[in-house]
Parts: C-alpha cells; sequence; structure tokens
C-alpha cells in the first residue's frame, strides 16, 4: 500500500465519528497548552532574572570582599601576586571615604561618596566615560552623570525653606546645577576634629570625565571618582585612614593611622575570558578570598530555575497523560468498530505489521493536530500573560519591576521537548489499540 493511500485510508476513518475524534484532539490540544504555557513561566523567569542581574555587570568581573583573617583589606602585595596569576586581564582596586565629602561649585553643594583609584588600572579594566577623559594629575576627577543633579543651591529665595521628602524632586530640578560640569574646577571639603573644634581642608579638583550611566535606569551614579595620589594627601589632612574622623588626635589609634600601604576595601578581578571564570574564582577561594561574581550567582540561579522548570514539565507530562486516557479509548473503539475493515483487509493479504502501522499512523494524526494547535494556543497564552501581569502588578503599586520584564517565555528547545513528548505519550497510547488490531481473526472478523 502506498503513503498516499494510507493517508486516504485514515482519512476516511477519521470522518466516521468526527465528535469523538475532535473531543481526542481537544484534548491533546488543552494538554500540550498546558504544558507549554507552564513551563513557559520558568523559562521567562529565569529570562528575566538573569538579565536583570547581568544588566550593566561584567561577566569576567570578580569582587573580592577581603581575606580570611583579622584584617580583611587587599593590600598591594595581594593585588600583584593577582595580577600575575593565569587569565588575569587586570586588578581594579579603590579606597572608599568613610565621610562623604562636601563639593561645591559656588553656591551650588552636595555631599557624594568619593572613590579614590589607580586610574591606569581603570581604563585597562574597562571603566567607561561618556564624556572627557582620563585624569592624568592628582587634582583632576571623574565624576557619575548624576553629579550635576546632585548639586543643589543652597540660597533660598524668600519664604522658602527645605523641601520635604514629596516635594524633593521637584526642589531638586528647580534648584539643581543647569550646566555642564566638564571642565569645571569644584571644591572638595573634607574634614576632621582638633579637640572640640572641627576644621576643614578645600582641595581644588578639576573635572575632566563624566562615567557612562548605570545600564538601569533607576540607578543613579552622583560619585566622585579619583586618583589614588589624592587619597594620599587626603590621609595626610586626617591623620586617619579612609578620612575616618575622630573626636580629637588623642583618639586615633595605631590602627587608624595611615601606612604607606594602607589596603583596599573594594578590590575587582577582570579575566581574559568568560570560560575561565570558574577556575579563577575556585583559584581565589582557595587562597582564601572572599569571592564574588557573576557568573558564580547566575550558575547558582540556573541550578534554580533547572530544578523549578523540571518540575513544571513534570506537572504538564501529567496533563499530557491524562490526555492519553483519551487517545487509547479512542483508538480502542476505532479498532472496534472496524473489525470488518481489518477482516477484508487481512483476507487481501495485508500483513499484521501494516494493519499495525496504520493504526499508529492515525494516532499520530490525532496527536500531531492537537500538537500544533496546543503550540499556537501556547503562545496566545503567553502573550497575554506577558502583557496582563505588569499589568496587574502595576495596579497593586508593586515595586521593583525591571522593564522588559517577561512573566512567559517560550524557547524553540521547549516547543521540541512538549513536542517529543505528547507524540511518544501519544504512541505508547496507541501500542495496545494497534496490537489489539492485529489479532483479530480474519474468519470472524468477515462474519460480522
Amino acid at each position: 500500500m502506498k503513503f498516499a493511500d494510507k493517508l486516504e485510508f485514515i482519512r476516511q476513518n477519521l470522518k466516521q465519528n468526527r465528535s469523538r475524534n475532535f473531543m481526542t484532539i481537544l484534548a491533546i490540544v488543552i494538554s500540550t497548552a498546558f504544558l507549554i504555557s507552564l513551563a513557559s513561566v520558568g523559562f521567562g523567569l529565569q529570562k528575566s532574572f538573569v538579565k536583570e542581574l547581568t544588566q550593566g555587570r561584567k561577566m569576567t568581573e570578580i569582587q573580592l570582599n577581603g581575606k580570611a583573617g583579622d584584617d580583611s583589606l587587599i593590600y598591594q602585595k595581594d593585588i600583584k601576586m593577582i595580577q600575575k596569576m593565569a587569565h588575569v586581564k587586570g586588578v581594579s582596586y579603590r579606597n572608599e571615604l568613610m565621610q562623604s565629602p562636601l563639593f561645591s561649585i559656588g553656591a551650588y553643594k552636595a555631599s557624594q561618596n568619593a572613590i579614590f583609584m589607580n586610574m591606569k588600572q581603570e581604563k585597562k579594566t574597562g571603566f567607561k566615560l561618556a564624556k572627557g577623559q582620563f585624569p592624568l594629575a592628582k587634582d583632576e576627577i571623574v565624576v557619575g552623570d548624576d553629579f550635576a543633579k546632585q548639586l543643589l543651591d543652597t540660597t533660598f529665595t524668600k519664604g522658602e525653606t527645605a523641601p520635604t521628602e514629596k516635594e524633593n524632586e521637584k526642589w531638586q530640578k528647580k534648584y539643581s546645577y543647569k550646566e555642564n560640569v566638564l571642565g569645571k574646577t569644584i571644591k572638595m571639603h573634607i574634614t576632621q576634629f582638633e579637640g572640640d573644634k572641627e576644621i576643614t581642608k578645600d582641595f581644588s579638583l578639576k573635572i575632566v570625565g563624566i562615567a557612562t550611566p548605570p545600564a538601569r535606569d533607576y540607578m543613579q551614579d552622583g560619585s566622585v571618582y579619583a586618583s589614588d595620589d589624592l587619597y594620599a594627601d587626603v590621609m595626610a589632612f586626617t591623620g586617619t585612614k579612609n578620612a575616618e574622623i575622630a573626636s580629637s588626635p588623642e583618639d586615633i589609634t595605631a590602627d587608624m593611622k595611615p601606612t604607606d600601604d594602607s589596603g583596599y576595601s573594594m578590590v575587582y578581578v577582570y579575566g581574559d575570558s568568560l570560560e575561565h571564570m570558574s577556575a579563577l574564582s575556585d583559584t581565589l577561594k582557595k587562597k582564601d578570598y572572599y569571592v564574588y561574581s557573576v557568573a558564580d550567582e547566575i550558575k547558582s540561579l540556573q541550578t534554580v530555575f533547572m530544578v523549578f522548570k523540571i518540575g513544571l514539565i513534570f506537572i504538564g507530562v501529567i496533563a499530557v497523560a491524562i490526555a492519553s486516557i483519551g487517545i487509547f479509548n479512542t483508538m480502542t473503539m476505532a479498532v472496534t468498530e472496524r473489525t470488518r475493515e481489518i477482516g477484508i483487509l487481512k483476507s487481501m493479504g495485508c500483513r499484521p505489521s501494516l494493519i499495525r502501522q496504520l493504526f499508529l499512523m492515525e494516532t499520530c494524526y490525532l496527536a500531531v493536530v492537537g500538537l500544533i494547535w496546543g503550540i499556537i494556543i501556547s503562545y496566545l497564552i503567553s502573550f497575554g500573560l506577558n502583557q496582563a501581569v505588569p499589568m496587574i502588578l502595576n495596579a497593586y503599586h508593586v515595586e521593583g519591576i525591571p522593564s522588559g520584564f517577561r512573566f512567559s517565555d517560550i524557547p524553540l528547545s521547549l516547543v521540541l521537548i512538549a513536542t517529543v513528548i505528547s507524540l511518544l505519550v501519544a504512541l505508547i497510547s496507541g501500542v495496545r489499540p494497534a496490537r489489539k488490531a492485529t489479532q483479530i481473526d480474519v474468519i470472524s472478523a468477515l462474519k460480522n
């Protein structure tokens, strides 16, 4: 029998009981759509969380949060050793003051973080500038993209007072610095105490660069980035590490005093490629460094979501298995109703394998039609979920929803998994009825 004849035989048989076949296909459609839609939640959440985690982050970056022991700082000897390790592109080391200095341009003032770093290493490891250039002298600095917005006019017009929290945004727009800060000279005010008297030293600094804005829209960068040469001058004035404020000179202990190598509180190691990051992270951990990397976090996150997705797929498989009962009943009834046709086929010399094949093809036909419609409907459900869920969350004022958040995502791999599962379950359901068809006695069938 030709393949076209087989298809025609199947088509004619399916016409005999359309309502039963329709309900069988409908069960397959619902189970397939349920399987894909349910599992798509796991894929969608994983994609959204990984995207949010990696946005604006360097996958080849490892953050060192200190070293095991009494002193958690990272010193120059550590940095030099790390720089010589295999697959290390560069090391960024920074210090942040324990006081937030006051920065001013005329009447415009703002207290911001001051971060001191080696500019050559920062340039090497990928610190990006939106405008300007890297500092070449210790009195030159780079500021964050939002630095100018934080500079506020501290002179109020008649009758005006400092804003409340609700008024702050409107007040900030009115009084923030409107000019371009690039090329401007600002003053950094560092304070310390001499007995009961507070003393201040002003450092005149020129803004020569503006850092690239943060990747996330809701984040702001108003920090000031200066060279580590300036950091030494600041410590020389305060007499303490990280410009820590002491109530009097007598309160400055030996541990608080700066040394030739005062250590760094923020150290970032950059690998030469993503494939070497895991081995590099393990090596640093073995050397007793406290390590954090986005790559390690994503690896843990992927494991969690893998278990989550397997659980969702398993629940979907149960729905497909329930639908397979309908396929089994439909094909069993088809064999019973077509006893006469099977007897005629056998009397004409059809082999049992051909009869088995015809019924298995009919089973696959039902499964494929249901599968196609199930996939189409699952994509529609996924689209609807991605539109509805953010709207619902916003309606209930749920904060922290990242832009481009996807509650559901259907990759090609999920479609292939659902296809294989559905077809496999359908074939298993149709095996017994097809075998029963081959066991029908010819004489009994022709008598009927």
